[in-house]
């Protein structure tokens, strides 16, 4: 049984955000049966969430994020309890950073390691929504793109691999990153971002910003959901030279989450 820690509130080709994957998002408004973001978004429905993160050996998540993804449930979905079940190893995979992992085989491994009490492809159970955050080694593949994390069936999944270089490793320049804890956040928010439903893809926008090149990201370089996450991909970097992640929601990314509950809400 994992060790619980309750929290409570009154709470990617690696230079491309095209390589975080989006794993065949169609925009959907919810019905009478649950989706995700419903359970993820709808207070009213599912006032607290429980977290449940597993990582191989080695690539555990940083406290940084751990800590910003408690706050975006908190105050983004507005949770009024989260519960970040205590980080497990995942014993039976050997790490392996020339590893490749394809959607479906992160998908079979959420499916054995995940703890929670309600079956596949069900997001929440008597006012408690769940989310699977898996840390793994080597790097995800979509269609032969490399990927530095995934938002599935109710998971979330990184590869610490592909922003902590070690010495040993040939990089380019431009994807050496000097602050990989904020690159961390970037991706894990960023994926968490798909999991509500941001930018057209599971929820409607209020102000369109899509990116036409780029399903599901946002055109705003003050987004977490920014198509790009190569630090040097933004006019800030490209003209400074300094960090450019955006590491939170904008002020669009809000509205469309708060239009959202407004038009889904019960009360």
């Amino acid at each position: 049984m994992k060790a619980v820690a309750p929290l409570l509130g009154v709470f990617i080709i690696l230079s491309g955000c095209l390589s975080e994957g989006t794993v065949d998002r169609q925009p959907r408004i919810p019905s009478t049966f649950e989706t995700l973001q419903t359970a993820l978004l709808l207070t009213d429905r599912f006032p607290n969430v429980t977290v449940e993160i597993d990582y191989v050996e080695g690539k555990a998540p940083g406290r940084e994020s751990l800590e910003n993804i408690r706050r975006a449930l908190l105050e983004v979905a507005q949770k009024e309890r989260v519960t970040l079940l205590e980080p497990a190893v995942i014993r039976d995979v050997v790490p392996d950073r020339a590893r490749q992992w394809t959607v479906d085989e992160v998908h079979d491994l959420d499916r054995r390691t995940r703890d929670f009490p309600v079956a596949p492809g069900t997001y929440g159970l008597e006012g408690t929504a769940y989310l699977h955050v898996l840390y793994l080694d080597g790097e995800g593949s979509v269609d032969g793109r490399p990927a530095a994390g995934l938002e599935g069936d109710g998971w979330l999944a990184l590869w610490p691999d592909t922003f902590n270089h070690t010495e040993d490793d040939v990089v380019p320049p431009h994807q050496i990153y000097p602050y990989p804890e904020l690159r961390e956040t970037k991706v894990l928010l960023h994926e968490l971002g798909h999991a509500f439903g941001l930018v057209n893809c599971g929820i409607p926008m209020v102000t369109p910003r899509e990116d036409p090149d780029s399903r599901c990201h946002s055109t705003s370089e003050e987004s977490v959901m920014y198509v790009h996450t190569d630090w040097m991909d933004s006019r800030l970097g490209r003209f400074t030279g300094k960090l450019a992640y955006p590491t939170w929601f904008d002020d669009d990314d809000l509205e469309d989450i708060r239009a959202f509950q407004r038009a889904y809400s019960k009360g």
